[in-house]
């Protein structure tokens, strides 16, 4: 079977515990012999506080495919999946692994599979039994795990901005970084080739790295592809690009030192993914397919056909007269390609997309997933949820709000699309409008649908007949609706960068600006609760706006979150915060003037939406799916500290970092693994930001940090 797929610093980067999270420090010898020192973050998935997860329904896109004989080897989010293709009119599922993180690039060797998982780098997984899948040894990149590539022991890894990683494997069980080159871009793909490793490098195009001795790689040369280089195929002298905004570019690498573009084609959309086989080039085009271009003669490449797909393809992998495509949200993909001119479709296997958003109602989450639809999960059981309804809506689900037997679904581009859920095994759409730009979220309120339409503002929909909804009013405000909540004859919006706006809609025909708020960041996600307005707010964290005077809101109290608050949902004294790549945040707002946080669980992937049900938390994670969260604190009545507190450990030096609101006893401790008392760093009356250091021995070592009548421990590491 034909099978195709598609200055040097030395690092020694010890790992320690910081804050409930790790840090990885480097040093550095920049060019002229001097150290420069590196601090870079990195959060644990599943670290928690005050938290536990119950369940989940954990699925995801498809970005990748490998084809060995008569299986293929594809993710699911965060799922290694093998399916057998002996039948690719039927392709069946023989083997599952749920890794640590999303499966975004699959090499195959032998009994072991190699996968670039994202932010948890390289995992090894032993596939000699597809039906008892485990891994053997992982190493965790710096980076985020793009694109892998393996020659004999040597695992070569597209690192995102981290660059290219070279880890040995001839010990499974114990990979361990030899080389690496960091590149100007974000590496998203490689190609090996003898002593050089082509390097797709997203705006930095491509890269061209000598790797004659893997411990200390250099660049030889680079092609600036115009765009966006997001995926490389090479074949004899000439490297195949696949450019997000330059279409196909045809690179002639015959000296790699002077690479120089030969043709150029501008297929169906951006280019994702690419496979060369014989004289044709299979492009996988954002938004529209799989384009196959006639690259007979490289400088006047063609395209000769294009199929259709729902998805966005993100890899391609030719066998025979078979494509198999890795598409997206929409799955996996066979197509036959026998007659390039004429590709069609044989086979197919379902997989999710990017949950964006969560609506739990009467023992079902109704899951906003992105180019997958809407998803209906039965969660009457939280710790055994499972799937009882799909439709697959014509865009891409943003948001969704259930008010009876009618699902309302954000679809971004194709506008509001309006489902009967009263038949959970016959979903079929019972209307449409469509708005005049993307809509990101919907609140309904009687009969009338108000959308969130990004740049096309607050739309007001007439629902009174879901076979034929209308637009009956609409506000433009400054900035970009993301959300909306309705209270009586007032709409708050979300409004990004313009901050808070505040709509009376007591005529829907004619709404008008009453009162804004300007926050300081980018408001994305809104709750109201009484007289109180909790905004989502980037970067910015959680902000709380008195509106108890709509024409006059002000700011009570703020927390500012470790991520980038996307969504927010509050229950009684409790602020739930989605906040992206930190997780959910759980925030006691009983005092609006003083919140803090009395817990977090750190989800797998990115946070967008959040709300509660019945005590569990449900979280829409981005490609890791539904997560289900328990909380298990006390509503923030215990001794967590409500106020900020750093703790970092560099080299022999403890160094804790604190922001004290109003004027307060303060005391911080050191203490051994024994639980004696080493030192007092800190005991005086305190306010306002401040720092302490502590310079020890090596060894393990917990902070105690106090203020006022409420404290926190941390743990942390010093060595040399």
């Amino acid at each position: 079977m034909d099978i195709v797929k598609g200055q040097n610093l030395c690092v020694k980067p010890p790992i320690l515990w910081i804050d409930r999270g790790f840090f990885v420090f480097y040093n550095l010898k920049n060019e002229g012999g001097g150290m420069v020192c590196l601090l870079f973050s990195l959060t644990l998935e599943g670290d928690s506080l005050n938290t536990r997860l119950v369940g989940g329904w954990f699925r995801g896109p498809d970005y990748a495919v490998y084809i060995s004989d008569t299986l293929a080897y594809i993710g699911d989010g965060r799922y290694l999946k093998i399916i057998n293709v002996k039948n690719p009119y039927v392709p069946e599922e023989v083997g599952r692994l749920r890794l640590p993180g999303v499966v975004h690039d699959i090499w195959v060797d032998g009994g072991l599979a190699c996968v670039a998982a994202n932010e948890k780098g390289l995992r090894i997984i032993d596939v000699s039994d597809p039906s008892c899948l485990h891994e053997v040894g992982y190493y965790n990149t710096p980076g985020s795990a793009q694109g892998i590539w393996v020659v004999d022991t040597l695992a070569y890894v597209a690192d995102g901005d981290a660059g290219l990683r070279i880890i040995d494997i001839s010990d499974p069980t114990s990979p361990y970084e030899i080389g690496y080159y960091d590149t100007p871009g974000k590496a998203k793909d490689i190609y090996v080739v003898d002593t050089f490793v082509y390097v797709a490098d997203d705006k930095e195009g491509l890269r061209i790295i000598n790797v004659d001795n893997p411990a200390n790689p250099y660049e030889v040369g680079f092609y600036d592809t115009h765009g966006w280089a997001w995926d490389i195929h090479v074949v004899d002298t000439l490297a195949y690009v696949g450019d997000m905004g330059g279409g196909l570019r045809i690179i002639n690498i015959s000296d790699p030192t002077n690479p120089y573009g030969i043709g150029v084609c501008n297929p169906y959309g951006p280019v994702w993914g690419v496979c060369v086989h014989d004289t044709f080039v299979y492009a996988g085009c954002i938004d529209i397919g799989l384009s196959i271009i006639n690259v007979a003669d490289p400088a006047n490449p063609h395209v000769i056909s294009y199929y259709y797909m729902p998805g966005y393809v993100c890899d391609v992998c030719i066998a025979g007269s078979l494509a198999y495509i890795a598409d997206g949200g929409e799955g996996f993909r066979i197509l036959k390609v026998s007659d390039p001119a004429n590709p069609y479709e044989i086979g197919y296997y379902e997989t999710a997309d990017k949950a964006w958003d969560v609506h739990v109602i009467k023992g079902f989450a109704y899951v906003a997933d992105w180019y997958a639809g809407l998803r209906i999960i039965n969660v009457s059981n939280p710790t055994t949820p499972y799937e009882v309804g799909y439709y697959n809506t014509p865009g891409m689900s943003f948001g969704v709000y259930v008010s009876e037997t009618l699902a309302y679904v954000a679809d971004g581009y194709t506008s509001l699309r309006i489902i009967d859920v009263s038949d959970l095994e016959n979903l079929y759409e019972a209307g449409y409008y469509n708005t005049p730009d993307w809509a990101l979220e919907v609140y309904v309120a009687d009969t009338l649908a108000y959308v969130a339409d990004w740049r096309g503002g607050l739309r007001i929909i007439s629902i009174s007949n879901p076979t034929s909804p209308y637009e009956i009013g609409y506000y433009d405000p400054p900035g970009y609706v993301w959300d909306v909540y309705v209270v009586d004859t007032l709409a708050y919006i979300a409004d990004d960068s313009a901050g808070l706006r505040i709509i009376d809609i007591s005529n829907p025909k004619h709404p008008y600006q009453i009162g804004y708020y300007p926050t300081p960041g980018n408001s994305r996600g809104i709750y109201v609760c009484d007289t109180l307005v909790y905004v989502a707010d980037g970067w910015e964290g959680l902000r709380i706006i008195n509106v108890s005077e709509p024409t006059n809101p002000y700011e009570v109290g703020y927390y500012d979150t470790p991520g980038w608050a996307h969504g927010v949902y509050v229950y009684d004294t409790l602020a739930y915060v989605a906040d992206g790549g930190a997780g959910v945040r759980i925030i006691n707002v009983s005092d609006p003037s003083n919140p803090y946080e009395v817990g977090y669980y750190d989800t797998g992937e990115y946070a967008y939406r959040v709300c509660v049900y019945k005590g569990f938390i449900y979280v829409a994670d981005d490609a890791d799916g539904l997560y289900i969260i328990e909380f298990t604190g006390t509503g923030g009545l215990g001794r967590r500290a409500p106020e900020i507190f750093r703790v970092i450990s560099l080299c022999s030096s403890i160094q804790v970092f604190y922001n004290i609101r109003g004027r307060k006893k303060v005391k911080i401790e050191i203490y051994d693994v024994s639980g004696r008392r080493i030192s007092v760093l800190l005991d005086d009356q305190c306010e306002g930001k401040g720092k302490v250091s502590w310079n020890g021995t090596p060894g393990v070592y917990f902070v105690k940090c106090r203020a006022g009548d409420a404290e926190e421990i941390y743990r942390t590491v010093v060595i040399k």
